[in-house]
Formats: structure tokens, sequence, C-alpha cells
């Protein structure tokens, strides 16, 4: 019953937030919710490792989309391609 009445809350970050300090069995399911989109610029991307060194305590382990903007492009030569 709890996680459904926390999934109606969806949208809105300051009730989820709340949810997190009343009680500890809340926090897995509201940050689900709060946590489930997550965006960030790839040059962010060494600071969120540090800040989250253990991935299984990290906000991402409970991300359904991460979207990572501004990425570099990466581009290789390849010895004898178009000789």
């Amino acid at each position: 019953m709890l996680d459904l009445i926390v999934d109606h809350l969806d949208g809105e970050p300051t009730a989820l937030k709340t949810c997190c300090v009343v009680s500890k069995s809340w926090i897995p399911r509201a940050q689900r919710n709060l946590f489930a989109h997550v965006t960030f610029d790839a040059s962010k991307l060494d600071l969120w490792k540090k800040t989250f060194p253990d991935p299984s305590n990290s906000p991402a382990y409970r991300t359904r989309s991460l979207l990572i903007s501004d990425i570099p492009t990466v581009s290789a030569a390849v010895a004898g391609v178009g000789s």
C-alpha cells in the first residue's frame, strides 16, 4: 500500500524528499521516484564517481533513465582505411 501511495507522488520532489525523512523504510521507494530520470553534463562524471564510489549507494542505482549531455566526440584514425 505504501508503494502505491509514494508512486502517486511521482513528479512531486518536495513531497518525495519529505517521505525520505519520515521513515527509513520509505527511503528506497521515494528515491526510486526522485531519481527516476537523471540528467547531467558529461564533464561532471568524475565528480559523480567521487561522490558515489559505491554504485549500489548511488542515486543512479534507482535510476530508470539516465541522460548524459555534452559527451565529447571521439574519433580515431584507422591505419590503412581509405588508402
